[in-house]
């Protein structure tokens, strides 16, 4: 699945959605869900801005937080190379 830059966080879970990766509101829950910001030391106001826009390769039935966790990790492997 790729997204494009400028997407915001709604966008993509809806993206993810509609390729059949699971509701948007699973999405939307983890992505402010303060024990899952607090694992992906994340600030508490949610991921917006912390998903980093590429292609990803997500197995069939990935759970969305392990979706977020990987754009999360490609976000800081792209701005540690800055």
């Amino acid at each position: 699945i790729t997204f494009p830059e400028g997407l915001t966080l709604s966008q993509m879970a809806a993206q993810l959605e509609a390729t059949g990766f699971g509701g948007a509101d699973e999405y939307l829950c983890a992505a402010q869900d303060p024990a899952f910001l607090a694992e992906m030391d994340a600030p508490a106001s949610g991921l917006e801005g912390f998903l980093f826009p590429d292609t990803y390769s997500f197995a069939v039935g990935a759970a969305p937080r392990d979706v977020l966790r990987a754009m999360v990790r490609r976000f800081r492997e792209r701005i540690a190379t800055v």
